[in-house]
């Protein structure tokens, strides 16, 4: 009997053949690999703080929180389990859904306290923490600083991390100095002073649109490199910007959205709607640099989240993780270690870095 290397085509379709199994394992594994996927389910736990100070198995999370949402878990990884959508959603049905949610009456002055219903919701069916932190900003900041782009070119990066809420802005620098976006266009989310545009054209990206709420006065001599759009525009014309960007950026803005401090509708999966908004709007491959403070899964009403290992699961579903960054180190940092922490009085920010599947 010839040997398979003796006929090239004998050979290939032998290894195109293994290749095709194991993607038929992947999206339908066998019984065996299910019953070892559930024991793994039920012996996995996640240590969460919440009313009742416990941990809670994977298990009960997809049972209880993940499945009903239209997530399943597909691996079990440390220290955040993979998930999948149980039947992807369409931008289509994305920007639909994010545009009924965004129609409805805004809340001013926004609610000091949730409903049972809400507090239900919100609190990812009581699988994370509570804590009350009132603030009324519905009448927004007004923009700074678009005018002199010029001179905020000439800062020093570590500077520019400053001017955002606290100096953890610093390590946006460091992860985008380690994932260099020379020649890339992006999409900015949510900047009032724009510290982020001008780092990623610092680190050599081309072109940069920002998605604001505020009318923004852009310095004349940046107009043919930095744009900017409301959230209802984009929306609208998502179609234009679908799949179109190499890379996405947003910090310390996800984590409010659908809360109500800036009277917004209160809407309990906001922050999810607003990532896969942003997914839909990067090319497959895609990076996204997201600022975020990290602990314990959390819910600070109304100023902001803070992403435990529950959440993160559902807002990095379908994401790859490349690494995490803080604002002490140029090097990438243990995710674990940040996700232990109790930050309900803090608000520690890292960047986390995903590329789009």
């Amino acid at each position: 009997m010839p040997r398979l290397r003796s006929n090239p085509l004998l050979y290939l379709l032998s290894v195109a053949t293994v290749f095709y199994l194991f993607a038929m394992w992947y999206d339908f594994p066998p019984t065996n690999g299910i019953s070892k996927l559930k024991e793994r389910l039920r012996n996995t736990k996640i240590r969460r703080k919440n009313i009742y100070q416990e941990d809670v198995t994977l298990e009960e999370l997809e049972n209880g929180l993940y499945t009903e949402n239209g997530y399943e878990v597909v691996q079990v990884t440390s220290p955040i389990p993979t998930l999948r959508f149980i039947q992807e959603p369409t931008c289509d049905q994305i920007y639909t859904n994010w545009n009924l949610t965004f129609s409805k009456q805004s809340m001013e002055p926004p609610p000091r306290r949730l409903t049972p219903e809400m507090q239900y919701q919100m609190t990812m069916n009581n699988y994370s923490t509570l804590v009350y932190n009132y603030r009324n900003n519905s009448r927004r900041q007004k923009p700074a600083k678009w005018d002199i782009l010029s001179e905020l070119m000439t800062w020093n990066s570590e500077i520019l991390g400053a001017l955002s809420f606290s100096f953890d802005g610093v390590s946006l620098h460091y992860a985008m100095k380690q994932h260099e976006l020379n020649d890339k266009n992006g999409v900015i989310v949510g900047s009032l002073i724009p510290w982020v545009e001008v780092l990623s054209l610092q680190h050599g990206a081309s072109n940069i649109l920002t998605i604001e709420h505020n009318k923004l006065d852009i310095e004349e001599r940046f107009r043919d490199r930095v744009y900017s759009i409301t959230p209802v525009e984009f929306a609208m014309n998502f179609k234009n910007y679908s799949e179109s960007f190499d890379f996405a950026a947003a910090f310390s803005s996800i984590e409010y959205i659908g809360l109500g401090q800036y009277g917004e509708p209160i809407d309990p999966y906001g922050d999810l709607r607003e990532i896969q908004k942003i997914r839909c709007a990067l090319k497959p491959g895609g990076l996204l640099f997201l600022g975020l403070p990290f602990g314990l899964d959390a819910v600070i009403f109304n100023t902001h989240r803070v992403y435990g290992p529950i959440r993160l699961a559902m807002l990095m579903t379908g994401f790859d993780w490349i690494a995490t960054y803080s604002s002490e180190t140029t090097l990438s940092i243990s995710l674990s270690a940040v996700l232990r922490e109790d930050a309900t009085e803090s608000k520690n920010q890292y960047t986390l870095v995903m590329r789009k599947r």
